[in-house]
């Protein structure tokens, strides 16, 4: 199977006035809902999905430690990310899970570089691009903050 990127259903992007109220609610808002799709989705995700990056080898130096932050500290079931994947849902945690920061604040640390505050609209592919520009040096894959 195909994995697809994913995408924030029409309950998220586009919530009725009610849907609105309910976000956020553990076990009822549908942005919660969502996240635990998106974790059913990556979980089924094989690692082949990585294949369909078109990148240099900087580049997927760059991607691979990204990847490995993000999938630990955001507890995703693997590091299976495709180029098409948003960063929002890729920091989407549990309401008032301070993760999102974390893992961008590591990322910052990890590269030495400062991400613009918008960052987080990005789809993955831009987000490693943009990382991948800003670094003159890439880290080693070894890396202590890479863990």
């Amino acid at each position: 199977m195909k994995a697809r990127p994913l995408q924030w259903p029409q309950s998220v992007a586009n919530p009725t006035d009610w849907q609105k109220v309910l976000m956020g609610f553990w076990h009822f808002g549908p942005d919660i809902h969502a996240y635990k799709q998106f974790r059913a989705e990556i979980a089924a995700r094989e690692e082949s999905c990585l294949e369909c990056w078109m990148l240099t080898e900087r580049e997927r130096q760059a991607r691979d430690l990204i990847v490995k932050i993000v999938a630990g500290i955001m507890d995703w079931p693997n590091a299976h990310f495709l180029p098409d994947d948003p960063m929002d849902i890729l920091l989407q945690q549990e309401p008032l899970d301070l993760s999102a920061g974390e893992t961008l604040v590591r990322i910052e640390a990890q590269f030495q570089i400062s991400l613009p505050e918008d960052c987080h609209k990005l789809r993955l592919g831009e987000f490693v691009s943009l990382v991948e520009k800003m670094c003159p040096v890439l880290p080693e894959r070894s890396h202590p903050l890479a863990q």
